[in-house]
């Protein structure tokens, strides 16, 4: 029987003009630049960090949850507010960001239902009850649609 010693992953941060040590390192680890946000792995085939994108999962079924993350600082905000209806619909239209928040409105008297252009009350990523708002790692805000009640409203914000 092979014997296979699992560690867990090490976080690292440092600043993008550092030397990022590649001594003592395990596969898998990950690095912050704290001052650009890029994220790195260690690959200890290359013994090099190798840039990477994290995923979100879009199967997630999460009700009544806020997502806090911690972010680096951009300079440009996104920011807006939308009237849902009972067909999904684009949070916006073609506007690229990193990060993106969906709040549904505290006054709002039913679910927000978030997810893909697919997005139904029965098919979605998140189903938000009023005031509660999920977060998401996007390239671009016409990812996220949200579909719901006629005469509720989400405000959305994030990072461009």
């Amino acid at each position: 029987m092979a014997f296979t010693e699992h560690f867990q992953k090490r976080e690292f941060e440092c600043l993008s003009t550092d030397t990022k040590k590649t001594t003592d390192i395990r596969n898998g680890d990950e690095l912050v630049e704290i001052d650009t946000g890029n994220r790195f792995k260690f690959n200890v085939t290359a013994g090099a960090w190798v840039a990477y994108t994290p995923k979100v999962d879009a199967e997630l079924n999460v009700e009544g949850l806020t997502v806090e993350t911690s972010a680096v600082v951009h300079d440009t905000l996104l920011q807006g507010n939308l009237a849902v209806t009972a067909s999904a619909q684009p949070l916006a239209a073609d506007v690229s960001c990193n990060l993106v928040t969906v709040q549904a409105d505290p006054e709002n008297t039913g679910y927000v239902y978030v997810g893909n252009a697919s997005v139904t009350t029965s098919a979605f990523s998140a189903k938000l009850s009023p005031g509660s708002s999920v977060t998401y790692t996007v390239s671009n805000v016409n990812k996220i649609y949200v579909v719901g009640s006629v005469d509720d409203n989400v405000s959305y914000g994030g990072e461009v």
